[in-house]
């Protein structure tokens, strides 16, 4: 699950992972692993660490957004 992060990321021109792994499972835990819902919660999350500019997201941030979206 986390290689889908990376590779992701990878692929946008990032070169680190910017999601901890506990926020990884958090995201996989809330979309049951539904890809299109994997791909919204991340968009999200770093739409919003973006607009904040927080370099991280980590399980609090990511529990966040979630109670937020669902």
């Amino acid at each position: 699950m986390t290689v889908h992060f990376f590779t992701r990321l990878k692929s946008a021109g990032l070169h680190e992972n910017i999601f901890t792994q506990a926020a990884i499972e958090a995201i996989y835990s809330a979309s049951k692993g539904v890809p299109r819902l994997v791909n919204s919660l991340a968009t999200s999350s770093l739409m919003y660490a973006c607009s904040i500019k927080q370099k991280h997201v980590d399980e609090e941030f990511e529990n966040l957004i979630i109670a937020f979206l669902f």
